[in-house]
């Protein structure tokens, strides 16, 4: 792999694991009672075609993330 790809690899790593905390941190607040932040906007979710499930944009991220992996693992 790049010096590029290897960073870029990493940075995803980081950034899916730092949402990943954040979300830890979220529900150990709300089971607190004190999840809601005036400074920090609600979650985004979209519905899949099928309606019934959302997908969070943390779903997104690490799929996008896995991929890009798969990808670079190919030589693509």
């Amino acid at each position: 792999m790049s010096d590029t790809t290897d960073e870029a690899s990493k940075e995803g790593h980081d950034l899916t694991h730092n949402a990943e905390v954040e979300k830890e941190k979220y529900h150990e607040r709300e089971a607190k009672g004190d999840a809601k932040r005036p400074d920090v906007p609600e979650p985004i979710s979209t519905e899949s075609t099928e309606g019934s499930h959302k997908e969070s944009t943390l779903h997104k991220v690490k799929d996008a993330f896995h991929r890009q992996m798969e990808r670079a693992e190919d030589g693509i």
